[in-house]
Protein backbone atom coordinates (compact mmCIF):
# COMPACT_ATOMS: atom_id res chain seq x y z
CA UNK A 1 0.00 0.00 0.00
CA UNK A 2 2.53 2.60 0.42
CA UNK A 3 4.19 1.76 -2.46
CA UNK A 4 0.75 2.21 -4.28
CA UNK A 5 -0.17 5.66 -2.32
CA UNK A 6 3.50 6.94 -3.64
CA UNK A 7 2.89 6.34 -6.96
CA UNK A 8 -0.98 7.46 -7.02
CA UNK A 9 0.75 10.69 -5.65
CA UNK A 10 3.21 11.27 -8.56
CA UNK A 11 0.36 10.46 -11.26
CA UNK A 12 0.12 6.94 -11.54
CA UNK A 13 -3.51 6.00 -13.36
CA UNK A 14 -5.26 4.34 -10.94
CA UNK A 15 -7.83 3.47 -13.09
CA UNK A 16 -5.45 1.34 -14.91
CA UNK A 17 -3.87 -0.17 -12.18
CA UNK A 18 -7.04 -1.87 -10.52
CA UNK A 19 -8.14 -2.65 -13.97
CA UNK A 20 -4.67 -4.60 -14.06
CA UNK A 21 -5.26 -5.77 -10.94
CA UNK A 22 -8.62 -7.56 -12.04
CA UNK A 23 -7.67 -8.62 -14.92
CA UNK A 24 -4.37 -10.42 -13.46
CA UNK A 25 -7.43 -11.88 -10.59
CA UNK A 26 -9.57 -13.22 -13.49
CA UNK A 27 -7.11 -16.58 -14.44
CA UNK A 28 -6.73 -17.39 -10.84
CA UNK A 29 -10.52 -17.38 -10.47
CA UNK A 30 -10.97 -19.46 -13.50
CA UNK A 31 -8.53 -21.64 -12.90
CA UNK A 32 -9.62 -22.14 -9.41
CA UNK A 33 -13.08 -22.41 -9.83
CA UNK A 34 -12.67 -24.56 -12.66
CA UNK A 35 -10.91 -27.03 -10.59
CA UNK A 36 -13.26 -27.13 -7.68
CA UNK A 37 -15.98 -27.64 -10.36
CA UNK A 38 -14.69 -30.53 -12.14
CA UNK A 39 -13.97 -32.70 -8.89
CA UNK A 40 -17.03 -31.76 -7.46
CA UNK A 41 -18.92 -32.59 -10.66
CA UNK A 42 -17.16 -35.78 -11.09
CA UNK A 43 -17.61 -37.31 -7.81
CA UNK A 44 -21.33 -36.32 -7.77
CA UNK A 45 -22.24 -36.96 -10.96
CA UNK A 46 -25.67 -34.64 -10.99
CA UNK A 47 -28.27 -35.38 -13.43
CA UNK A 48 -27.83 -31.99 -15.25
CA UNK A 49 -24.98 -30.50 -17.69
CA UNK A 50 -21.87 -29.72 -16.20
CA UNK A 51 -22.43 -26.18 -17.22
CA UNK A 52 -25.47 -26.09 -15.10
CA UNK A 53 -23.10 -26.19 -12.15
CA UNK A 54 -19.79 -24.26 -13.95
CA UNK A 55 -21.84 -21.53 -14.49
CA UNK A 56 -23.71 -20.47 -10.51
CA UNK A 57 -20.05 -21.40 -9.59
CA UNK A 58 -17.89 -19.22 -11.55
CA UNK A 59 -20.27 -16.24 -10.98
CA UNK A 60 -20.21 -16.86 -7.35
CA UNK A 61 -16.23 -16.91 -7.43
CA UNK A 62 -16.39 -13.42 -9.34
CA UNK A 63 -18.55 -11.65 -7.26
CA UNK A 64 -16.54 -13.05 -3.89
CA UNK A 65 -13.71 -11.67 -5.45
CA UNK A 66 -15.11 -8.40 -5.84
CA UNK A 67 -16.17 -8.03 -2.56
CA UNK A 68 -12.53 -9.11 -1.35
CA UNK A 69 -11.69 -5.96 -3.67
CA UNK A 70 -14.17 -3.88 -1.70
CA UNK A 71 -12.69 -4.59 1.60
CA UNK A 72 -8.99 -4.46 0.94
CA UNK A 73 -9.84 -1.25 -0.29
CA UNK A 74 -11.70 -0.06 2.95
CA UNK A 75 -9.81 -2.07 6.04
CA UNK A 76 -6.06 -2.08 6.70
CA UNK A 77 -4.16 -4.72 4.85
CA UNK A 78 -3.60 -6.70 8.23
CA UNK A 79 -7.36 -7.08 8.98
CA UNK A 80 -8.60 -7.68 5.13
CA UNK A 81 -7.88 -11.41 5.07
CA UNK A 82 -9.77 -11.57 7.94
CA UNK A 83 -12.82 -9.25 7.66
CA UNK A 84 -13.03 -10.91 3.95
CA UNK A 85 -13.58 -14.44 5.26
CA UNK A 86 -15.66 -13.42 8.05
CA UNK A 87 -17.88 -11.47 5.50
CA UNK A 88 -18.00 -14.24 3.04
CA UNK A 89 -18.77 -16.72 5.90
CA UNK A 90 -21.25 -14.45 7.33
CA UNK A 91 -23.02 -13.46 3.94
CA UNK A 92 -22.55 -16.98 2.66
CA UNK A 93 -22.80 -19.23 5.66
CA UNK A 94 -24.84 -17.57 7.77
CA UNK A 95 -27.28 -15.82 5.39
CA UNK A 96 -26.78 -18.23 2.70
CA UNK A 97 -28.59 -21.13 5.03
CA UNK A 98 -31.26 -23.03 2.36
CA UNK A 99 -33.43 -24.05 5.16
CA UNK A 100 -33.32 -20.39 6.89
CA UNK A 101 -34.69 -19.16 3.58
CA UNK A 102 -38.72 -19.12 4.04
CA UNK A 103 -38.33 -17.23 7.13
CA UNK A 104 -35.93 -14.63 5.32
CA UNK A 105 -37.80 -14.11 2.45
CA UNK A 106 -40.63 -11.83 3.58
CA UNK A 107 -40.23 -9.21 1.31
CA UNK A 108 -39.19 -6.62 4.04
CA UNK A 109 -35.50 -5.94 5.52
CA UNK A 110 -34.48 -9.93 5.90
CA UNK A 111 -34.58 -10.37 2.25
CA UNK A 112 -32.63 -7.32 1.72
CA UNK A 113 -29.90 -8.22 4.12
CA UNK A 114 -30.24 -11.41 2.01
CA UNK A 115 -29.92 -10.63 -1.10
CA UNK A 116 -26.53 -9.59 -0.35
CA UNK A 117 -25.49 -13.25 0.44
CA UNK A 118 -24.18 -15.10 -3.12
CA UNK A 119 -25.83 -18.32 -1.85
CA UNK A 120 -29.10 -16.96 -1.95
CA UNK A 121 -28.87 -16.67 -5.76
CA UNK A 122 -26.43 -19.45 -7.12
CA UNK A 123 -28.30 -22.07 -4.84
CA UNK A 124 -31.86 -21.92 -6.47
CA UNK A 125 -29.87 -22.13 -9.85
CA UNK A 126 -27.87 -25.54 -9.51
CA UNK A 127 -31.41 -26.71 -7.56
CA UNK A 128 -33.96 -25.76 -9.95
CA UNK A 129 -32.23 -27.48 -12.96
CA UNK A 130 -31.49 -30.07 -10.76
CA UNK A 131 -34.51 -30.83 -9.33
CA UNK A 132 -36.33 -30.62 -13.07
CA UNK A 133 -33.62 -32.75 -14.55
CA UNK A 134 -34.99 -35.70 -11.94
CA UNK A 135 -38.64 -34.81 -12.44
CA UNK A 136 -37.92 -35.45 -16.28
CA UNK A 137 -36.04 -38.90 -15.21
CA UNK A 138 -38.78 -39.64 -13.00
CA UNK A 139 -36.06 -40.11 -10.54
CA UNK A 140 -36.84 -40.08 -6.50
CA UNK A 141 -36.21 -36.74 -5.48
CA UNK A 142 -35.38 -36.56 -1.43
CA UNK A 143 -37.97 -34.58 0.67
CA UNK A 144 -35.37 -32.04 2.37
CA UNK A 145 -34.23 -30.86 -1.63
CA UNK A 146 -38.07 -30.67 -2.24
CA UNK A 147 -38.07 -28.47 0.88
CA UNK A 148 -35.50 -26.18 -0.72
CA UNK A 149 -36.95 -25.06 -3.60
CA UNK A 150 -40.61 -24.47 -2.03
CA UNK A 151 -38.36 -22.27 0.63
CA UNK A 152 -37.23 -20.32 -1.99
CA UNK A 153 -40.03 -19.84 -4.25
CA UNK A 154 -41.56 -17.54 -2.18
CA UNK A 155 -39.49 -14.91 -2.96
CA UNK A 156 -40.90 -11.17 -3.94
CA UNK A 157 -39.10 -11.79 -7.39
CA UNK A 158 -41.28 -15.65 -7.87
CA UNK A 159 -43.27 -15.51 -10.84
CA UNK A 160 -41.19 -12.32 -12.70
CA UNK A 161 -38.09 -14.44 -13.44
CA UNK A 162 -37.03 -17.72 -14.09
CA UNK A 163 -34.54 -18.92 -11.00
CA UNK A 164 -31.86 -19.10 -13.07
CA UNK A 165 -32.21 -15.52 -14.57
CA UNK A 166 -32.33 -14.25 -10.97
CA UNK A 167 -29.44 -15.79 -10.52
CA UNK A 168 -27.91 -14.39 -13.68
CA UNK A 169 -29.08 -10.80 -12.83
CA UNK A 170 -28.04 -10.72 -9.25
CA UNK A 171 -24.58 -12.18 -9.22
CA UNK A 172 -23.52 -10.36 -12.73
CA UNK A 173 -25.21 -7.37 -11.22
CA UNK A 174 -23.33 -7.76 -7.69
CA UNK A 175 -19.73 -8.66 -9.29
CA UNK A 176 -20.25 -5.52 -11.29
CA UNK A 177 -21.47 -2.95 -8.73
CA UNK A 178 -18.87 -4.23 -5.84
CA UNK A 179 -16.09 -4.07 -8.35
CA UNK A 180 -16.96 -0.14 -9.08
CA UNK A 181 -17.55 0.76 -5.23
CA UNK A 182 -13.75 -1.17 -5.20
CA UNK A 183 -12.37 1.10 -7.92
CA UNK A 184 -14.12 4.04 -6.27
CA UNK A 185 -12.95 3.43 -2.86
CA UNK A 186 -9.51 2.37 -3.65
CA UNK A 187 -9.32 5.92 -5.60
CA UNK A 188 -10.83 7.82 -2.58
CA UNK A 189 -9.95 6.53 0.85
CA UNK A 190 -6.48 7.12 2.06
CA UNK A 191 -5.76 10.16 0.52
CA UNK A 192 -4.30 11.59 3.52
CA UNK A 193 -1.24 8.68 3.37
CA UNK A 194 0.08 9.80 -0.29
CA UNK A 195 3.35 10.95 -0.46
Amino acid sequence: RPMFWRESSTGISVAAFFTARALGNIFDVLLLCSTYVLIYFSVTRPPVPYMDYFIPSILVAFAASSWGYLISTLISPQNAMTATVMFILVGCGILGNPYKAKDLLDGGAKEAMLSLSLVRWALPMTLARSIEAAEEDSECVDVSVLLLRQNYYNDIFEGKYNKWNQGLVALVGTTLLVTIAAFLGLKFTNRHKQV
